[in-house]
């Protein structure tokens, strides 16, 4: 009876267990499936370029569009881009860069924006009912300046969806740019200024990232309109685009910078005065803030001094102007005495 009993266990016990190894392979798809179907359905980013071209040359312009989709591959609708280019707030990146192999490129701007300094971008505006795709434009070479023709991969990681970090990948193709090609592209820019011109915005974009001694000449020159909100250098497009140059071009806008502060009808604004100083001083001239920080402040301060004379007309007045406010947050004992010797500009005589 006993060994009865025990082969009724053993025999059930068998059965209960086969029992269970079926459900558990029937089921073990099913989880599976949904754990796979969790781990595709999750934001993603594409990354296109204009009319899908992957070839570009040194010096031109890689304009990208971000798409982002929700988990379920529909595009996120919103109703604004919530970040600028560089940031988003306070020293929140919007995007990430990575860029294989590690070598022949650059980040541009990477000395402007190790100061430590705050920036404040976005709309500014509440939320509002989704209207549109978010698409992102943004222009590569802000970020990314190739210097040597080859094959890269740039990689983006973008946290402008709900803090969360979503990535995508583009391959492109580098080639060096001919004279010919650049001679004509800046011909084109310099047609397309006229104000009513639609693609100004463009051409002016395209300019900042040609890179030739002609285009360096070129923004120079452009740096008697640029006064900007509040002059902030971030915001002055010519400004952004000299303190990015190469090396070499940079030696380049610095001795057009000098001839123009000797020349009679051109105007010395704050953007022009923070550019050349950040150009020169390099990453102790932090954003473009006309503080006493910058080693090269006083130095060009006179010298810009010294040619006041020179200058005539709207020239002399923003020039005075320039040399009165940037002069106020220095401590050097010369441009201290020089301002006490200066003619008040127009704007702060009382009537």
């Amino acid at each position: 009876m006993w060994n009865k009993r025990l082969r009724y266990g053993v025999q059930q016990d068998m059965a209960t267990r086969c029992m269970q190894l079926w459900m558990a392979l029937c089921v073990l798809p099913v989880f599976t499936t949904l754990s796979s179907r969790a781990q595709t359905l999750t934001p993603s980013l594409r990354i296109d370029t204009e009319h899908d071209q992957r070839v570009f040359r040194i010096g031109e312009r890689i304009s990208l569009h971000l798409t982002f989709f929700d988990a379920e591959g529909q595009p996120y609708l919103v109703d604004h881009e919530p970040c600028g280019a560089r940031y988003c707030g306070v020293f929140r990146k919007p995007e990430e860069f990575e860029v294989q192999p590690a070598t022949g490129w650059s980040d541009p701007l990477a000395t402007y924006f190790a100061g430590n300094f705050i920036i404040m971008t976005g709309s500014g505006h509440p939320p509002q009912p989704p209207t549109k795709p978010l698409q992102v434009r943004l222009d590569l070479n802000e970020w990314v300046r190739f210097d040597e023709p080859g094959d890269y991969t740039v990689r983006i990681t973008s946290r402008r969806v709900a803090d969360a970090f979503v990535a995508g990948a583009i391959d492109l193709h580098i080639v060096p740019a001919s004279p010919e090609w650049q001679d004509a592209k800046l011909q084109w820019i310099r047609t397309t200024r006229t104000p009513d011109s639609p693609e100004r915005f463009g051409a002016q974009e395209d300019l900042r990232y040609l890179a030739t001694p002609a285009a360096v000449e070129e923004m120079v020159s452009r740096l008697r309109d640029e006064h900007g909100p509040g002059n902030v250098m971030g915001s002055c497009p010519m400004c952004m685009g000299i303190i990015g140059l190469p090396e070499v071009m940079r030696k380049i806008a610095a001795a057009s910078m000098n001839r123009q502060i000797e020349e009679p009808d051109f105007p010395i604004s704050p953007m022009f005065f923070g550019t050349m100083t950040f150009l020169r001083g390099g990453s102790a001239c932090h954003g473009g803030e006309l503080r006493p920080v910058c080693p090269y402040d006083a130095v060009l301060w006179l010298k810009v001094d010294s040619a006041l004379p020179k200058k005539k007309g709207e020239a002399r007045g923003e020039t005075l102007k320039t040399l009165d406010q940037v002069g106020s947050y220095m401590s050097d004992i010369r441009v201290k005495e020089r301002m006490r010797l200066l003619p008040k500009p127009a704007s702060s005589i009382s009537d």
